[in-house]
C-alpha cells in the first residue's frame, strides 16, 4: 500500500527553521536546565510559532512545570541512556505534517 507524501509548505515556520539545530541533550544538566533547553528547541525549530505562540508565551506556559521538574526524584536509569522527560506541544493532527519538519535525526531534518 503506498504511503501518501505531503510536500512541505515553505511557509511553515518549521520549514523556515530547517537550517537550525537545537542544543544537544546534556545528561549532566539539571531537570530545570533540560526543560529550558527543550523550550529553546521548540522556539528555535519553529514549533512554538507553528502553535501560534511567541517565545514569551511558551516560556510563561511552562513556568508551572519548573516546580515539577525541580521536585523530580533522581533517576535510577544511567543518564546517558535516556532523557528524563519530553516537552510535548499538543497540536493534535492538524499540525502534524508541519511539525515533522522540526524533527531531527542527527543532522538530518524531517
Amino acid at each position: 500500500m503506498p504511503v501518501p507524501v505531503v510536500p512541505a509548505d515553505p511557509a511553515w515556520p518549521t520549514v523556515a527553521a530547517a537550517d537550525r539545530r537545537a542544543d544537544p541533550f546534556d545528561p549532566d544538566a539539571s531537570a530545570r536546565t533540560e526543560l529550558d533547553r527543550q523550550v529553546r528547541a521548540a522556539v528555535d525549530l519553529g514549533l512554538a510559532t507553528l502553535h501560534g505562540w511567541t517565545a514569551a508565551d511558551l516560556a510563561a506556559a511552562v513556568v508551572p512545570l519548573h516546580r515539577v521538574v525541580d521536585d523530580l526524584p533522581a533517576s535510577t536509569v544511567p543518564p546517558q541512556d535516556h532523557v528524563p522527560f519530553v516537552l510535548v506541544l499538543d497540536g493534535g493532527t492538524t499540525r502534524a505534517n508541519a511539525a515533522v519538519a522540526a524533527t531531527r535525526r542527527g543532522p538530518r531534518p524531517g
